[in-house]
């Protein structure tokens, strides 16, 4: 990985935390309660997931943007402050 890349990887998992801790504190949520995660674009759940299943592109197409939420083995760009300590991520696309 280059350094520059590393960098923003880095720094992006720490704002990430900062902001989720905070998400946490205003909702009055705990810590092991995970959070959802909103992408704008469809291509964006290939960064924050893997091993996403074949069908997942047909529900995206016909229910995102919307409140559908999928669930998906997370990447390790996302923290396990996120997930609530687990290995998947719950992600929606809103209106």
């Amino acid at each position: 990985m280059h350094s520059q890349q590393r960098q923003f990887t880095d720094w992006g998992r720490m704002h990430w935390t900062r902001r989720q801790r905070k998400t946490y504190e205003a909702k009055g949520r705990p810590s092991d309660n995970p959070l959802i995660v909103h992408i704008a674009d469809l291509e964006d759940l290939s960064e924050i997931t893997e091993n996403v299943p074949p069908e997942t592109e047909l529900l995206a197409k016909h229910f995102w943007p919307g409140p559908l939420t999928m669930i998906f083995e997370k990447s390790s760009l996302v923290p396990y402050g996120t997930t609530g300590g687990l290995d998947t991520v719950a992600v929606r696309m809103p209106k």
